[in-house]
């Protein structure tokens, strides 16, 4: 997504690629040279590319989805309906600082309901605003706080900030050689392992804050990213005989935002994936809400 902010600063020109992708399920094949049958995964995609002029605020409509299995009943009645809305939030400048010599970064990640989010991001006119509204929902326990990252680093000074676990997992195989036609259950090999991979799990965020020259506002370049290990995949049919593969989910923002300091602002949502298709897997009904809060530090 790209949003372009007109200079009247409530007319916003979006260009944007929204897409989802769901795993359908695995189709077994098995050539005629094949010693076994094969699983491929089958997946479906719905992606938009567009271009549209919004007002702040205002939603509108973006385009509609329709499920590609219409030979189930129930997806032959069901089509999505895509709506955007864009918000500018006005950046409200900090009291004039003598000198700041570095600034503490918080990185925050709340988890509550999704319609709870949706509440928070409708009626809150600013980043200050739905912080507080989250705030007050975490202390009548309906909401969470699911990360939180903090360091220290100086104006201009690019700083990332690791918290991860490596997991190592086979990503090819080399399958059985041999014909079940003659060779003895009991001396049938199974598939092995041909090669090794090392994916990162926990979170990790590197940051850029530049401080304007009056020390009023600074200007964060950052990318938070959360990666967790969900479990192994269950597979069907011909796949279930193939060693098991793990499953992750990665949760990441890329953005540039300018920010009064000390005051929190709000990146984005980074939600769990929904109903995915993955071990079946249904929608939580939670929502995601990253903050980031940036403190003045004097000598």
């Amino acid at each position: 997504m790209e949003p372009i902010l007109g200079p009247d600063g409530m007319t916003i020109e979006v260009n944007l690629v929204p897409q989802s992708v769901r795993l359908e399920g695995f189709l077994d094949w098995q050539p005629e040279a094949a010693a076994a049958p094969a699983a491929q995964p089958q997946f479906r995609t719905e992606k938009v590319t567009t271009s549209m002029v919004l007002t702040s605020g205002q939603p509108a409509f973006l385009a509609t989805a329709t499920p590609a299995r219409a030979d189930e009943e129930q997806d032959a009645k069901q089509i999505r309906v895509r709506v955007l809305r864009t918000v500018a939030q006005p950046v409200q400048p900090s009291p004039p600082l003598a000198l700041v010599a570095q600034m503490r970064i918080e990185f925050l990640l709340y988890s509550l309901d999704r319609e709870a989010a949706r509440g928070v991001l409708n009626h809150s006119a600013d980043s200050a605003q739905s912080y507080a509204a989250v705030s007050a929902l975490v202390a009548k326990g309906e909401a969470q706080l699911e990360t939180v990252i903090a360091l220290v680093t100086k104006s201009g000074q690019r700083a990332a900030n690791e918290e991860i676990s490596e997991y190592r997992f086979p990503t090819s195989f080399s399958p059985p050689r041999f014909d079940s036609q003659t060779v003895p259950k009991e001396n049938r090999q199974p598939a092995s392992f041909a090669g090794f991979e090392t994916r990162s799990t926990g979170v990790y965020m590197e940051i850029e804050p530049v401080l304007g020259p009056d020390a009023r506002i600074v200007d964060i370049n950052l990318v938070p990213h959360v990666t967790r290990l969900l479990g192994m995949l269950k597979v069907n049919g011909a796949a279930a005989k193939y060693p098991a593969q793990p499953v992750f989910t990665t949760r990441q923002v890329t953005t540039s935002v300018s920010s009064p300091l000390g005051v929190p602002v709000l990146l984005g949502t980074m939600s769990q994936p929904t109903d995915s298709g993955v071990n079946d897997r249904k929608d939580d009904g939670r929502t995601g809400l990253a903050y980031i809060r940036v403190t003045p530090l004097q000598p």
